[in-house]
């Protein structure tokens, strides 16, 4: 561990680009459960902040009318 730890600080390391892992060997269920999972939290997090700032400015406009 100390070794990879060294090479890392030191940028030596190298990625391998190895073949892929058959989904038959993941399994149905787990690529289910990932697809339904990234689907759901993907837009959250993209348009979440997007939707605040402009639910923010919809409810300054309200106030500033008022």
């Amino acid at each position: 561990a100390a070794a990879l730890r060294e090479a890392i600080d030191a940028r030596t390391t190298e990625g391998i680009l190895q073949g892929g892992t058959p989904y038959r060997e993941i399994g149905v269920r787990r690529l289910a459960t990932q697809q339904v999972r990234g689907l759901s939290v993907t837009p959250r997090k993209v348009l979440g902040p997007k939707v605040q700032s402009l639910r923010e400015r919809i409810s300054a406009q309200i106030a500033g009318r008022r």
